[in-house]
């Protein structure tokens, strides 16, 4: 069976060494990173993960930004995304904007992150697919 990737996109090194971490914990899933919403589309398009875990606010491109660019590419369209923000309502927040597409994130989680809590979402989400 092919181990599954989870790609972790976040401008802070802290964030993603501690989701990578919380990953690892659950166990055999393979973690790509990328520092903001550019840098995702490139490593998403290239690897073709199986999650995504999404920071929203970011530099160079936002996470809202990335998640609309990868859900009207068929390529990536069907990748699970978890967005991850320290604004706090953020699912309502972004479902109060129009995006300029119809899908939306899996999940929204707040900063900070609770690991007991992400290790059992993450894995519903792989596993579900």
């Amino acid at each position: 069976m092919r181990q599954k990737k989870v790609l972790i996109v976040d401008d802070e090194p802290d964030t993603i060494a501690f989701v990578t971490s919380v990953i690892e914990d659950i166990g055999d899933y393979s973690v790509l990173s990328a520092s903001n919403g550019e840098e995702a589309l490139q490593k998403s398009h290239a690897e073709l993960p199986d999650l995504i875990i999404l920071d929203a606010i970011m530099p160079i491109m936002d996470g809202y930004t990335a998640f609309c660019e990868l859900k009207k590419d068929d390529k990536t369209a069907d990748i699970p995304i978890i967005m991850l923000s320290g604004l706090h309502e953020l699912g309502d927040m972004v479902r109060a904007h129009a995006l300029p597409i119809d899908a939306q994130p899996e999940l929204f989680i707040d900063k900070p992150i609770e690991p007991d809590k992400l290790k059992i979402l993450i894995d519903r989400v792989l596993k579900s697919k």
